[in-house]
């Protein structure tokens, strides 16, 4: 496998992300009655970058690249995975669950981290920071052991000469099977992972410092407040929800990390695994990001002549079924759920293959015959 044009397309990407403010993305967790845990994961983005899903077998070799240009740490993969990819590569994967359970997302992060060091000495060691997500989904069947084996290894930045040079910067969350979720960010050098009981992420700030900001949430409630009676007056609330006010709902990821633990922790739990799927749709339903509404504004020629600006959207959300090994997906054009259910792949092939995300119709059922 060719990792100088695998990496060079992956970092190139998310060069883009540096040019273009696209820092929307977000995964949760849930666990069902019956014990099936769900993720959901949404990918914004202006550009199309041609998306679709890979499956990659067992025993496939992998090596990445080091930072002098030679080939670094090498590994067959122990599992099969599923994964979303970008221009048609077949390693650079920013969603995926693996045959075990577990799902790895990456997401945007601070500009300012710092991968880890490195020296020619460690070359076997040498982890490009793109393949963080490959190497877990490829080697590891629970997140137990996610901090012990990435430090045997040195995650580093792997830049695209250029002026200015293309760096990945990107941080990961990942569940398994059990319902257990860590996070994984590299800063000031070092590898840092927390423990992450609410099975939530977005993107920037820092992970301890998103859960510190909760603090200031900790007054929303789910119903009405009593009214308050002031001075002779007294003033209702004006409906249902006012239990919730302050609920921040723009855009930002602060905000969308406030949401999803605030509608995480009040949403009635589901028996099952199809009713937590629904849930987990209406749950991604609330961070849905339509054209038109985060845009990159045009030079004021090109805004005059009428052309509509770049718009960030929530080009596709996955919803991964860690138990059953089902892994759904639905895309901004076709809000169709389609699914992959793993007993049905050959994680035993020669190659990696792919099941396209896009070019589908959405399907819509006319019921005017059922008129009684």
């Amino acid at each position: 496998m060719n990792w100088k044009s695998i990496l060079l397309i992956v970092t190139v990407v998310v060069g883009i992300m540096i040019e273009h403010t696209t820092d929307a993305c977000m995964v949760f967790r849930l666990k069902a009655g019956d014990g099936t845990v769900i993720t959901g994961r949404s990918m914004e983005f202006i550009q199309d970058l041609k998306f679709d899903l890979i499956v990659v077998p067992r025993n496939m070799e992998i090596i990445s690249p080091a930072p002098d240009g030679k080939d670094g740490a090498t590994w067959k993969t122990r599992y099969g995975y599923v994964g979303v990819t970008q221009f048609g590569q077949e390693f650079g994967v920013n969603e995926g669950m693996n045959e075990k359970g577990v799902a790895v997302s990456g997401l945007w992060f601070e500009v300012d981290m710092k991968w880890q060091g490195w020296d020619p000495g460690m070359r076997e060691q040498a982890l490009a920071g793109p393949l963080v997500t490959d190497w877990i989904l490829g080697n590891l069947d629970s997140v137990a052991d996610i901090e012990r084996e990435l430090s045997k290894l040195k995650a580093f930045a792997y830049c695209v000469p250029g002026t200015p040079p293309f760096c990945p910067t990107i941080h990961f969350n990942a569940c398994d099977a059990k319902g257990e979720c860590k996070v994984i960010e590299y800063e000031e050098g070092a590898l840092r992972v927390y423990d992450n009981p609410l099975g939530i992420m977005t993107n920037a700030p820092r992970f301890p410092w998103q859960m510190t900001n909760l603090r200031q949430y900790i007054g929303l409630e789910n119903f009405r407040p009593e009214p308050l009676k002031q001075s002779g007056v007294t003033m209702r609330p004006t409906g249902h929800g006012a239990g919730m006010f302050g609920l921040p709902g723009d855009l930002t990821p602060p905000s969308r990390f406030v949401r999803l633990a605030a509608l995480t922790r009040f949403a009635y739990g589901q028996p099952d695994a199809g009713r937590t799927l629904n849930l987990a749709q209406h749950i991604m339903n609330n961070f849905d990001i339509i054209h038109g509404v985060a845009i990159e504004p045009l030079p004021k020629g090109e805004a005059t002549a009428g052309k509509q600006a770049p718009s960030e959207s929530t080009q596709w959300a996955t919803f991964s079924d860690l138990t059953n090994r089902v892994l759904y997906f639905r895309t901004y054009d076709n809000f169709n759920l389609r699914k992959v259910e793993f007993k049905k792949l050959d994680f035993a092939a020669a190659k990696v293959k792919r099941i396209p995300m896009f070019g589908a119709s959405e399907v819509i059922t006319d019921v005017s015959a059922l008129v009684r």
